[in-house]
């Protein structure tokens, strides 16, 4: 039996989905590739376990979108790639983004304002819900499975309320507002916390992902430890290895660049990493301190670019990946990679740029023609 577990309702707001008229500067770069992130449509993506299981919701040609209508009804499959072995998890297809597993179950968010618990068994559990005027992004389990962190926005490119919510029972802690999108969780010998980058009230005024001052916040039960205050980007991805954490953030001393840079779970502050023309996106690293990331061409913000691989601990110099071109949303999938290509093709390869494999055909196969 579904249950509803929390409900929260903001003050109604009329969607923005516009960026003002500006010129063509690396801020605006960053600002559209921000827009196409998390902006008026919705985040479809694909996650993938410690095991190398991909879970992604695929259209009736086996396509994996990057960026597309989260209200559009796809089906959500589980494929394994060392095996490649694969099962539909819907009966019929759903309007499903953000799939992400939570320990054997998975969490997505449908229709854009429900975030669902569905176990391998086949129930279905309403953890949170938003207003209809509202939208939730980027639900994000913890390491344990045992609380899932999601974002209530009003409108996309505005800072939202940040939740997190406990899987057994459905309640909701102390919401944290001013928060953009690209929070993580991290573990380390004290357990689990959130890296969160919430912009402060002097940003209130600014345009839809634009950014401004704020700060990098660790988050544990309810206590906060600031690890970076300055200039942070509308959309703050962090990808964690060990006591290092990697952040998209702008450059020091220039605000219109945006790249890599390091931050310590240990000590206060932010050290940029390699400097280049082209925007670094999509930083994910493995257990190793390895970090994959894609890089544009200059003067191109696009959501594809090249894919590159750093240390955690060191991020320049970087090396490029071979792959048969520009990929988006890099993914470790065990000692391989795992990305989606301009046409959304998963696809996953060796370091070394060999064992190359498109599974479209083998997604589409799971899913009938229900387009």
């Amino acid at each position: 039996m579904e249950q509803t577990c929390v409900r929260r309702c903001a003050p109604p707001r009329s969607p923005v989905c516009s960026v003002p008229a500006m010129r063509r500067t690396a801020a605006h770069l960053t600002i559209l590739t921000a827009l196409a992130l998390t902006g008026c449509d919705d985040v479809l993506l694909f996650d993938v376990d410690a095991r190398g299981r991909v879970l992604a919701p695929i259209d009736g040609q086996g396509r994996v979108t990057a960026i597309g209508d989260g209200s559009r009804p796809r089906h959500l499959v589980a494929l394994d790639l060392e095996t490649g072995e694969a099962e539909r998890l819907t009966t019929t297809p759903m309007p499903v983004s953000w799939p992400r597993w939570c320990g054997d179950a998975v969490t997505v968010v449908e229709a854009r304002t429900s975030l669902m618990l569905l176990s391998p068994d086949g129930a279905r559990r309403r953890l949170f819900e938003t207003d209809p005027k509202q939208r939730l992004l980027q639900p994000t389990p913890s390491p344990s499975g045992e609380r899932v962190a999601v974002l209530e926005v009003e409108e996309p490119g505005r800072p939202g309320v940040l939740h997190v919510v406990e899987v057994a029972s459905g309640a909701a802690g102390e919401p944290l507002d001013g928060v953009v999108p690209g929070f993580a969780w991290v573990r380390d010998g004290e357990g689990e916390a959130l890296l969160v980058a919430r912009l402060g009230r002097e940003a209130e005024g600014a345009q839809p992902f634009e950014g401004g001052q704020g700060e990098v916040l660790l988050v544990r039960d309810g206590a906060r430890r600031t690890l970076f205050r300055g200039v942070i980007a509308g959309v703050t991805w962090f990808a964690a290895a060990g006591a290092e954490v990697v952040a998209v953030l702008p450059a020091p001393g220039d605000p219109q660049a945006i790249g890599l840079a390091r931050l310590s779970l240990e000590r206060p502050g932010a050290a940029a990493g390699e400097r280049a023309d082209g925007l670094d996106l999509w930083p994910t690293a493995d257990a190793r301190g390895q970090v994959l990331f894609t890089r544009s061409r200059p003067g191109r913000a696009t959501l594809e670019g090249e894919l590159r691989l750093a240390r955690a601990d060191a991020l320049a110099p970087s090396r490029r990946v071979p792959t048969p071109g520009p990929v988006c949303a890099p993914r470790w999938a065990g000692a391989r990679v795992a990305y989606l290509t301009p046409d959304d093709r998963l696809i996953s390869q060796e370091l070394d740029g060999g064992g190359v494999v498109d599974w479209t055909e083998r997604l589409a196969a799971l899913t009938g023609d229900h387009e």
